[in-house]
């Protein structure tokens, strides 16, 4: 599941999930119901992808 927050290294459910700039990352159901639980967005498809770095 896709899930949006404030990007960062967080902990939720035993693992360790890098938000990326995007603010969209994409978890295990599992963890995205923890991380939902906490007040992150759920968001249906893939997530964003990063722009390119040049």
């Amino acid at each position: 599941m896709v899930v949006v927050g404030t990007p960062g290294l967080y902990h939720f459910a035993g693992e360790l999930v890098l938000v990326p700039a995007s603010g969209e990352v994409n978890v295990p159901d599992k963890v995205a119901e923890e991380m939902k639980s906490r007040g992150f967005k759920g968001k249906p498809g893939k997530p964003a992808k990063e722009p390119a770095k040049e």
